[in-house]
């Protein structure tokens, strides 16, 4: 499970890395609150941007609090078919008011299970 701390009205990232660097897939993040209501816009649809990442920048969280984003990798664009990586790797994102610190950053990634990576590893903790 990756961890990312996001400032209220900042956009939180949402990443898929693969581990073979697959560039024809299509991983989708469901991103539900701390009740498990899903979020305005999820799932989200993640973009391929270079050696297996995937990325999604559009979810702003508009409360403070809890959230979980949840991974699925499809091998077709219509997300019928789930591709051979683990299913439902989670990405825990908490939305705080704090001022004080800048908006997360991307600075390393966890890796989950050794096919699947995900997470955030934010140095402004």
């Amino acid at each position: 499970m990756g961890y990312q701390r996001v400032k209220l009205g900042s956009a939180a990232t949402l990443v898929a890395a693969l581990s073979e660097g697959e560039t024809n897939l299509f991983p989708l993040a469901r991103v539900v609150d701390s009740l498990g209501a899903a979020v305005p816009g999820s799932p989200f649809t993640l973009t391929h941007t270079a050696n297996g990442v995937y990325i999604n920048n559009s979810f702003i969280p508009s409360q403070p609090g809890n959230y979980f984003a949840t991974y699925s990798i499809y091998t077709d664009a219509g997300h019928t078919i789930f591709s051979t990586y683990p299913k439902n790797q989670t990405d825990y994102i908490e939305v705080a008011l704090d001022s004080n610190f800048q908006s997360s950053e991307i600075v390393g990634t966890i890796q989950d299970d050794g096919d699947f990576i995900t997470g955030l590893v934010d140095d402004n903790l």
